[in-house]
């Protein structure tokens, strides 16, 4: 996921629209490798919900984005605050692993049960950001099988 905002200075640099379609390629293309799913989630913080649509439109195309609010947006309590903590800080680069089981009920509709979310990778600022996309996009996690395709730098 990115998260940004379009009052952040650095958040708005012309680096960032590509360094952000270039952490979406290089994750999507190991996700592929390994079988798994890669939706790409866009944060804008904007209070001004208009001005954070421009904003995640201008810096990739995005499969589900989240505005408004600041840093009470309902992404932001999840991913900043609440369930995977970290840096209160835009721009961020953010990978997270979510388990999805998919289960046929007696009348053939399916239920989805999201049953984990594992934080794999923060990078935060353009420092951050930009070491990360250098070193090959490296993604360590904390509770995977090191040896799979996936994590590998």
């Amino acid at each position: 996921m990115y998260i940004g905002s379009s009052t952040c200075g650095v958040a708005n640099q012309p680096w960032t629209a590509g360094a952000v379609q270039q952490a979406m390629q290089m994750v999507r293309r190991r996700a592929s490798e390994t079988g798994l799913g890669f939706v790409a989630l866009g944060i804008a913080k904007d209070w001004n919900i208009d001005d954070g649509v421009k904003h995640l439109t201008r810096i990739a195309n995005f499969d589900e984005i989240s505005v408004g609010r600041n840093w009470a947006n309902e992404a932001l309590v999840k991913y900043v605050w609440r369930d995977l903590p970290g840096i209160a800080a835009t721009p961020q680069v953010v990978v997270v692993l979510r388990v999805r089981h998919l289960e046929s009920s007696v009348d053939t509709l399916r239920t989805h049960d999201f049953s984990s979310e594992t934080l794999l990778m923060r990078k935060a600022g353009l420092s951050e950001i930009e070491t990360w996309l250098n070193n090959g996009a490296p993604i360590r996690p904390t509770s995977m099988a090191s040896d799979s395709v996936f994590w590998r730098g």
